[in-house]
């Protein structure tokens, strides 16, 4: 809640890794806002928008068959309504800033996407949440 912006390193699976929802939301409910490094060039463990966005409009049943443990740990922390999640996480993170991010990059190519997000995230982040 306290944080300036919240970076989201979008793989694969992040978005059924139960603490990492809870990052998100807290930051959605907060009003933080989130700036997506999408994993290129990972081969399968990469991220891809079209399938995440499904899976977000779908995720109070999808996130049972991808991570069943996830829906016993986000009861925990009081997050229980998975339909209010499915429509929080899908009416957002689809619309995020997100910038590619290919670990496997140049070190010059890495010191400018640094660069970049550095850039992204100094100058008023708030501007880059839609």
């Amino acid at each position: 809640k306290d944080s300036k912006v919240l970076l989201l390193l979008q793989s694969r699976t992040v978005l059924s890794r139960p603490y990492c929802l809870l990052e998100i939301l807290t930051a959605l409910d907060g009003g933080v806002p989130i700036i997506g490094l999408a994993l290129t060039g990972c081969g399968p463990t990469g991220y891809q928008f079209e399938p995440a966005a499904a899976f977000l409009k779908n995720f109070d049943t999808a996130i049972k068959s991808e991570n069943p443990s996830a829906v016993a740990t986000l009861s925990e922390h009081g997050v229980t309504d998975l339909t209010e999640v499915a429509w929080k996480l899908s009416s957002s993170i689809p619309k995020i800033l997100s910038m590619p991010f290919n670990p496997s990059a140049s070190r010059n190519l890495l010191a400018a996407m640094a660069q970049d997000l550095s850039d992204c995230i100094s100058h008023d982040a708030v501007a880059f949440q839609l």
